[in-house]
């Protein structure tokens, strides 16, 4: 294994401690630097898994003071490997989160959602496109029955340049918008999409979007084909419905803006707090069917990410 895999000052300033999580095509650490002793977040993306997409990548650290964005303190990039080291203490996806809670209800999700909508508008107000919103980069941090919502990733794929053609390498499809795959320019109203899709997903324990096949799936998405009409949403308020329809509407014209949404009744007004029936179960069932879709894709890269792990040991 050569030395130049991972950036030398990282090896020299931080000790690894442990792996922390896994995605389709990265791998993320706790580590301590040893001059502080502070805890860090390191995650790896293993490059050439996805450079057949020609992405341009606008990797400079965003200067962005939201307490809903992962705090970014470092980013490289070379011909392996892009490294984002954060400085938050580990947190967990919102799917593990919501899984280990007792009581699931609107007025939890509805905290949870608030704080997305925040952070995403942070970065629309810097003119940045997030393009990459899905369970895994929505992290929880849980203290003292108190909880913060941080969005990560939120720069990685600042504005796509691909000669107009998108690759689902990067994006979860099940999350993108109707112009995604309709060939249109990605813009602020696709990440509004992408979090109405995540809304009902938390909301429900469903996807929106369940096609087998990825032709299939693409044609639910560009065609807005979902139902509010099975058993969960019967225990699911009117407004909660009428703001995932707004966010879900395939005209990118009738489409929300993010600060629409936060003025939204559901945002704005007091929500319940019984248990969302059926919910809980079936998000249960969309963590297992996510896990094992993740580990399909990682095991892929596993062995890149092996001897990156046996060497990180050496450290």
């Amino acid at each position: 294994m050569e030395k130049s895999l991972v950036p030398a000052f990282i090896l020299n300033k931080y000790q690894f401690d442990h792996e922390i999580g896994v995605g389709h095509f990265s791998r993320i650490y706790k580590a301590t630097d040893k001059d502080s002793g502070l805890s860090t977040i390191i995650k790896f993306i293993k490059k050439n898994q996805i450079e057949d997409a020609k992405i341009k990548y606008n990797l400079a650290c965003p200067d962005i003071d939201s307490e809903n964005l992962m705090e970014i303190n470092y980013v490289s990039e070379d011909d392996n490997l892009i490294v984002v080291i954060s400085s938050n203490e580990p947190g967990e996806n919102v799917l593990n989160y919501l899984n280990r809670l007792e009581i699931i209800s609107e007025k939890v999700i509805q905290n949870i959602f608030r704080m997305i909508l925040n952070g995403v508008r942070d970065c629309h107000n810097k003119s940045i496109i997030i393009g990459n919103i899905k369970y895994e980069n929505v992290i929880i941090f849980s203290k003292n029955n108190k909880i913060k919502v941080k969005i990560s990733d939120f720069f990685i794929i600042n504005v796509l340049k691909m000669d107009q053609e998108y690759s689902s390498r990067l994006y979860t499809e099940m999350f993108s918008s109707p112009e995604f795959f309709m060939r249109e320019e990605i813009v602020e109203k696709s990440d509004v999409w992408s979090i109405g899709v995540l809304l009902y997903c938390l909301l429900s324990g469903r996807k929106p979007f369940d096609g087998k096949e990825k032709l299939q799936l693409q044609q639910q998405i560009s065609s807005g084909s979902y139902t509010l009409e099975s058993d969960e949403w019967n225990y699911i308020s009117e407004d909660a419905k009428d703001l995932i329809k707004k966010m879900l509407s395939v005209n990118i014209e009738e489409r929300i803006t993010v600060d629409q949404a936060l003025n939204h009744p559901w945002i704005t007004q007091e929500q319940s707090t019984e248990p969302l029936k059926y919910t809980k179960a079936n998000l249960k069932l969309l963590s297992l069917a996510r896990n094992t879709n993740i580990s399909f894709y990682a095991a892929k890269s596993s062995h890149f990410f092996k001897d990156i792990a046996v060497y990180l040991q050496k450290f």
